[in-house]
């Protein structure tokens, strides 16, 4: 009886510190305005501005005021779900010129041109975001053949991924100018 009580303390000790261990290992993010959200005694307003929504993917800007000190901030928060659950990431304002600037490339650069084997380009955000295309192969008459694939991925777990077409990119870049644009006038 007493080894069996002293199996049972341990597995409660064993469980009891493993549920501390794993609520204090929480992911922090870099992004500067998942951090403004998250400081201690704040006293926030979060404006949203929804873009739209591109093949799964929701586009949504969040103005985020801190009414205790009137600094503001903005972001573009990307959203996507599967299977049931959200999964969403952040471009911080200062990020957007460069997220532009890879898609336009993309698009002007690497679509035009058929791949011969695997490759990918991905702009990552502070917060994890990635998008960006990479070549997939398929096999025609015994030949292996490569084909483009655009991508936006909120964050680090597969399930968020999702897949566009060649037609998507120009919306998504105008989204993305939308949002700075939204960003720019509304914290001034």
């Amino acid at each position: 009886m007493k080894r069996i009580f002293i199996f049972i303390l341990i597995i409660l000790i064993s469980i009891e510190s493993f549920s501390q261990t794993s609520n204090d290992i929480r992911p922090t993010s870099k992004s500067k305005a998942v951090q403004f959200m998250e400081k201690d005694g704040s006293f926030l307003k979060k404006e949203y501005y929804n873009l739209g929504v591109i093949k799964g993917v929701e586009c949504e800007v969040i103005i985020i005021t801190d009414l205790k000190d009137g600094t503001k901030i903005g972001c573009l928060t990307l959203k996507t779900s599967n299977s049931g659950y959200m999964y969403s990431g952040t471009l911080d304002a200062d990020e957007l010129s460069a997220a532009i600037q890879s898609l336009e490339f993309i698009n002007k650069e690497v679509l035009p041109n058929e791949p011969t084997k695997h490759t990918e380009y991905i702009y990552i955000s502070r917060d994890e975001v990635r998008m960006g295309i990479y070549s997939y192969s398929y096999m025609q008459y015994n030949t292996t053949k490569y084909k483009w694939r655009l991508f936006v991925k909120p964050n680090k777990y597969i399930n968020s991924l999702e897949d566009f077409n060649k037609k998507h990119i120009e919306t998504f870049i105008k989204y993305l100018k939308k949002a700075q644009a939204i960003i720019e006038e509304e914290t001034k």
